[in-house]
């Protein structure tokens, strides 16, 4: 669910709507106009910042909610003519904000948002992303989702077979590396006369064929024969058989390499090719990882038990300068790390509860290995073989030396009284 507050709200009400947040999955954004973008599902007004009597006209299509301090009549009066569905007054409580909210959109409560609220970020990217599922979901064409792994392309697939009509029926789900090459054919398939293949669970629902790449020759070719003739393999002589199944298929690289090294058909890529969605690499949009960490801690929280409700500047800088190349997952996994070691009760998580993998550049290791130091009260000299010992395989002695204020020859004496020579230095 996405939320556009208008302008401003009080710090107070602020807050409950980031504890909505944690809770439900919501995410809000500031904005400076009432007419937003198609994804949102709310607009907030508080009349206190933003009276309503300044406001001229609302978008109908987007259910508000105004906040009051007091409630004046002709106000409401005003509000309700320009289209605000409901009134809350301050302070608001996260509970009565979730009451308005069912009542202004009923349908934000159903299942059809579950899995494309999944799909979380403020990026353009998955912006665009989300409008074009909604807009494929309607039709039953082939979709080619291209993706990096751990950019969770399962779940696109899964909100658009969600959306679709197709939503009652099954969603089955087939990693392609999975199935032995000599047999993917007719394990996905099926042989005629002796064995039925998966697809048939599928029938009158959704197949996702991940890393479709992997699928032989043969199978490639039942897949065609399905998309431009809608039936399976079937006996000589006997009635093809008819399979109503929509395809989604993806990978974690562009098949067009593929093709052109010959180990796909150009055909079938081109039949799949209609729909295709690209999820970019979280390196790429370094912009998604704050609703990301949010949408995370409000998921696996519970799970661990603890409190934690948000990442401190410095650690989201910190996750932002990381690289991802698991993407998602990865990301995940971190936060799984961090709630599984962090205090109970500690609501921030800051740079001291991250992973030391996360400190790629020197300046992040050497300011948490000062404050260590500093906790730890070292001495001098201590302090200059801890910093040796930790940095030693990232600087030579010329650079540690001026990391630490002191000359090369300090640091080479130092080196010879505590046995740490260098190899090759005597």
């Amino acid at each position: 669910m996405r939320v556009a507050i208008l302008k401003k709200t009080d710090d107070h009400s602020l807050s409950v709507i980031k504890t909505l947040s944690m809770k439900t999955g919501l995410y809000y954004e500031i904005v400076e106009t009432p007419f937003v973008s198609p994804d949102f599902n709310l607009l907030l007004i508080d009349d206190e910042f933003t009276p309503i009597n300044s406001i001229d006209k609302l978008d109908n299509r987007l259910p508000s909610i105004l906040f009051v301090t007091k409630p004046i009549f002709e106000n409401a009066v005003i509000a309700l003519r320009r289209g605000v569905k409901d009134i809350i007054q301050k302070p608001i409580t996260a509970e009565k904000l979730w009451e308005s909210i069912s009542f202004v959109s009923p349908s934000l409560n159903t299942h059809e948002f579950e899995w494309i609220d999944k799909i979380v970020g403020i990026s353009r990217a998955i912006q665009e992303i989300k409008s074009i599922i909604r807009n494929v979901a309607k039709t039953d064409l082939p979709v080619l989702i291209i993706g990096e792994n751990g950019t969770e392309v399962d779940i696109v697939a899964r909100a658009i077979h969600e959306l679709s009509t197709r939503a009652n029926g099954p969603f089955i789900n087939i990693n392609c590396t999975s199935i032995p090459s000599d047999f993917i054919a007719s394990e996905i398939f099926g042989k005629p006369g002796i064995k039925e293949g998966i697809i048939e669970k599928a029938r009158n629902g959704t197949l996702f064929l991940e890393e479709i790449t992997a699928l032989s020759e043969n199978a490639q070719i039942h897949l065609l024969h399905l998309l431009e003739k809608g039936t399976l393999p079937s006996e000589k002589g006997e009635t093809p058989r008819t399979m109503d199944v929509r395809i989604i298929a993806s990978s974690s690289f562009d098949i067009s390499s593929a093709v052109k090294r010959n180990t796909f058909r150009e055909d079938l890529y081109l039949r799949l090719n209609i729909f295709p969605i690209y999820i970019p690499p979280l390196r790429e949009r370094l912009e998604d990882i704050e609703p990301l960490l949010t949408f995370l801690l409000r998921e696996l929280g519970p799970t661990f038990g603890k409190k934690a409700k948000f990442f401190s500047p410095g650690a989201i800088g910190m996750l932002k300068n990381y690289h991802w190349p698991g993407n998602i997952k990865e990301l995940k996994s971190v936060v799984e790390q961090v709630l599984i070691l962090l205090p109970k009760d500690k609501e921030v998580i800051t740079e001291d509860d991250l992973p030391l993998f996360l400190e790629r550049r020197s300046e992040e290791r050497k300011r948490r290995f000062l404050k260590e130091t500093i906790q730890k009260k070292l001495s001098v000299d201590e302090y200059i073989k801890a910093f040796i010992e930790t940095f030693e395989k990232e600087y030579t002695d010329k650079e540690i030396a001026s990391l630490l204020g002191v000359t090369p020859k300090t640091i080479w004496d130092k080196r010879r009284k505590w046995g740490m020579l260098r190899r090759g230095r005597k």
